[in-house]
């Protein structure tokens, strides 16, 4: 995870470097927005998923039951929305750096 945060940073650091020297429109930053939209995305579902195996690896193990004799333990699967919703809201900024892009090089054909 640790991994994925930094070259998540790494792609958000270039992206804003692009935007400071001034080429908001570089080819590169769709791909880059694009990048971290798919990474925000996964986050929750990816974060719900290890909880989940957490806390059934934790009811399976009788922890719980030791610690809380008589008491009943469950635990129901929970599916954030949240990042989902900003990394596809990400994913449509990204498309339309791409047109961005376009529209850049067609500024730049032209005399």
């Amino acid at each position: 995870m640790t991994a994925i945060f930094l070259w998540t940073c790494q792609q958000l650091r270039q992206l804003l470097r692009a935007v400071k020297r001034g080429h908001p429109f570089d080819p590169l930053n769709p791909k880059r927005i694009r990048r971290i939209a798919w990474v925000v995305i996964a986050i929750g579902p990816v974060r719900d998923a290890r909880q989940f195996i957490a806390a059934v690896s934790a009811i399976q193990s009788g922890a719980i039951r030791q610690a809380l004799p008589g008491a009943s333990v469950g635990y129901a699967l929970r599916f954030s929305w949240e990042t989902v919703v900003i990394g596809l809201v990400m994913l449509a900024i990204a498309y339309a750096f791409e047109a961005g892009v376009r529209l850049q090089n067609d500024q730049d054909l032209t005399i």
